[in-house]
């Protein structure tokens, strides 16, 4: 079997949770199968000169990569991580990112690939795709998401170990919920909070803006910190809240979109914009040390449901179901 993976991102690009998804699939399936790669090189991929070179599958993954079945591409497979354009992208922003060609593309593919089911039930709600076409293949943890001494890794961000920290990784982008985490660190003056992510730094006291921080050191940054709050109001998969639970880090975070279905009963999950809930979540985890230990021991064990090399073998057993059709 001769594979093409059609990557959206490209090596010299910063790292991002679906960039992690193409780097470690074409990483771990290069043994699978007989596997190249095409990175995209121009902002219109469209026209990059792309060339199947005989190849029985073509697997487009990231979504906006969809209008390439307009290439006539016999086997072609796309990984649809989520459908934020069509909630939230204003009608010219939509058309920067040619989504209404997306659409038509996503309408006329006969195999999808999602992250979750909440992923695949919207593609169903929203965009009325065949249900038998969206295969769900949950993404998976690198095995550096794993625990660390507490201290030594609060040393390596000169966090204070007197002090009890709340990770927030977000952007500013209208999905991430960043006005609902600036009312809960106004509500928490008593607690720090360690933010991270491109876009909006919160300007308090309580708040330590670390900004960007290394790949090779995000392990050791859950490790350092006591909660992560994520109260995303759109998550496809959630990857960050993956990689917290196999650090230790207990999760507090919405029970919005995919989220659920990714934390189970490991986390707190709050509505979306529950000031108050997430509030005496906080206060519960860190005033209680069985509390926190109990969330710890369950995160831990939720995530050892994620494998990479799950995510690799179940999107194996989908390239034969195409070559098949």
């Amino acid at each position: 079997m001769k594979v093409m993976h059609w990557n959206f991102f490209n090596d010299t690009d910063s790292l991002s949770g679906i960039k992690r998804y193409e780097s470690e699939l074409y990483n771990r399936m290069v043994d699978k199968v007989d596997l190249s790669r095409f990175q995209r090189t121009k902002r219109n991929y469209l026209f990059d000169n792309f060339q199947s070179n005989n190849c029985d599958i073509v697997h487009a993954t990231f979504q906006e990569l969809a209008p390439l079945l307009f290439k006539k591409l016999d086997k072609f497979i796309l990984t649809v991580h989520d459908i934020i354009p069509k909630i939230y992208y204003s009608k010219s922003m939509k058309m920067k990112h040619m989504w209404y060609l997306t659409e038509l593309s996503l309408r006329l593919i006969n195999t999808i690939i999602v992250d979750s089911s909440y992923t695949k039930r919207d593609l169903i709600t929203r965009l009325n795709i065949d249900s038998d076409k969206i295969h769900i293949i949950p993404l998976g943890v690198s095995s550096q998401y794993h625990v660390l001494n507490k201290c030594l890794s609060k040393d390596l961000f000169k966090l204070s170990p007197d002090k009890q920290h709340i990770l927030i990784v977000s952007s500013n982008l209208p999905w991430k919920n960043i006005h609902t985490i600036e009312k809960i660190t106004d509500e928490m003056p008593q607690y720090t909070f360690v933010k991270i992510g491109y876009g909006t730094t919160l300007d308090k006291k309580n708040v330590i803006n670390l900004g960007y921080v290394p790949e090779d050191h995000m392990p050791h940054l859950y490790n350092a910190c006591d909660i992560l709050l994520h109260p995303s109001a759109y998550e496809g998969f959630g990857l960050p809240v993956l990689e917290a639970m196999s650090c230790g880090c207990p999760v507090i975070c919405s029970n919005s979109t995919a989220l659920p279905e990714l934390v189970g009963n490991a986390g707190i999950l709050i509505d979306t914009f529950d000031v108050a809930g997430y509030c005496d979540a906080i206060e519960l985890l860190l005033s209680n040390s069985h509390s926190h230990n109990y969330k710890m021991q369950q995160g831990l064990e939720q995530a050892l449901n994620f494998t990479w090399e799950q995510t690799v073998s179940k999107t194996f057993e989908v390239y034969e179901k195409c070559i098949d059709l």
